[in-house]
């Protein structure tokens, strides 16, 4: 008789038989094994596991084998999720059962799920045991409490924070900052605004780039990384400015400027008039000195303001003699369709002779003064009374 005992053992050793005759009747002692259940003998007694075999050699010949089968102690496994305290999965294993692990039933955010290990944090100086997700598990050795305890394993997911300009960047518009590859949960700063003259950035505007997500960003400009790349868009704005003309009693016939854009510039009003006047140009300063501008640069920023600059237009007037009469029905008159006087002035004497070297056109008279020069020469011996010189101070009203 021989037996296979598949790492059992019977007590006494020999308490089973090794050989047998006609007249020996006998039941086989059962083995144990640590950490296992005698399921049956097979063998000589059949294929399906038999507790009790007895041999009856009145009937039995031959030689005989028997083997011991066993059923592994059940132990239970453990899977914590290792970051939510208290959740946990389980799945039931035997003893010398070699089989596939239970995939991983939890997620994390931010979190790759990288396989199991019986330390919840490894370290070089307790490094545990890993396992795979879904991998083979067999266990031959006791365990305490019957239980094996698995903990998670997560590798923290990194993402890209990157920057881009949403339209044409103007020359001289500073490159976009580098892109950076961070962890997520960490906390980050948006890159600083860029300047550039004569232009207005818009600022950087986060989202995620999965689902298009606006980013969340306090007064500080920080943010927490999302578990997601992250792109930050700003666009460029070229400045308008305010343009002011004061026309000092002019008109601007065509193309007024109220305003321009940096980058553009303008051409200021050339058809500008004023009646009884000459247009000199636009000034950048009230006092009308300096050169003319005549427009506004493409690289010129800031608001502006121009005075227009006037020259009265001389009308030559020939000396010519008054008579008496004709200043005694000529008495001053007034232009009610003007803004200034058009003046003919009262006979002073018998007969007076005047010059204007110039007349202002729409002017005010605002002084006259008389000199008296003696009387007239020979030619003009019918004159009774000296004659007069009229000075007068003409001004714009």
């Amino acid at each position: 008789m021989k037996y296979n005992l598949n790492s059992g053992l019977v007590l006494p050793p020999d308490a089973n038989p090794s050989t047998y005759s006609r007249v020996d009747k006998f039941t086989l002692t059962n083995p144990t094994r640590y950490l296992y259940n005698f399921s049956g003998w097979t063998g000589s007694n059949g294929t399906t596991p038999q507790t009790e075999v007895t041999i009856d050699g009145s009937v039995a010949t031959g030689k005989r084998t028997y083997t011991a089968n066993w059923d592994g102690q059940p132990f239970t496994v453990y899977f914590f999720s290792n970051f939510e305290p208290g959740t946990y999965q389980t799945q039931t294993f035997k003893y010398g059962e070699e089989k596939a692990l239970n995939a991983n039933p939890f997620t994390r955010e931010g979190y790759d799920f990288i396989g199991w290990n019986t330390v919840g944090q490894p370290t070089s100086d307790n490094p545990g045991t890993s396992y795979a997700d879904k991998g083979n598990l067999l266990i031959n050795t006791a365990l305490d409490e019957n239980q094996l305890k698995l903990w998670a394993q997560w590798r923290i997911r990194s993402h890209t924070i990157s920057y881009a300009y949403s339209n044409s960047a103007p020359d001289g518009a500073p490159a976009v900052p580098a892109s950076a590859t961070v962890a997520y949960g960490s906390g980050q700063t948006v890159a600083a605004a860029p300047t550039l003259i004569g232009y207005t950035f818009s600022g950087w505007s986060g989202k995620t780039k999965t689902d298009g997500a606006a980013l969340t960003v306090d007064a500080n400009n920080a943010f927490t990384m999302p578990d997601d790349d992250v792109e930050f868009t700003g666009a460029w704005t070229a400045n308008t400015y305010t343009v002011t003309l004061v026309t000092n009693g002019g008109a601007i016939n065509s193309g007024n400027v109220t305003g321009y854009t940096y980058g553009v510039g303008a051409t200021l009003p050339a058809d500008v008039t004023q009646t009884g006047h000459t247009f000199l140009g636009w000034f950048d300063n009230e006092g009308l000195t300096g050169t003319p501008v005549t427009a506004i640069s493409t690289e010129e920023t800031g608001d502006k303001e121009f005075w227009a600059k006037w020259t009265p237009i001389a009308y030559a007037m020939s000396s010519r003699d008054i008579s008496k009469s004709y200043l005694r029905d000529h008495q001053p008159i007034y232009d009610s369709n003007s803004s200034s006087e058009t003046i003919v002035y009262p006979y002073t004497g018998c007969l007076a002779r005047f010059r204007m070297a110039s007349l202002m056109a729409g002017a005010t008279l605002k002084s006259m003064s008389a000199t008296h020069i003696g009387r007239s020469s020979s030619n003009q011996s019918h004159l009774t009374q000296s004659v007069l010189c009229l000075s007068m101070t003409l001004s714009k009203s």
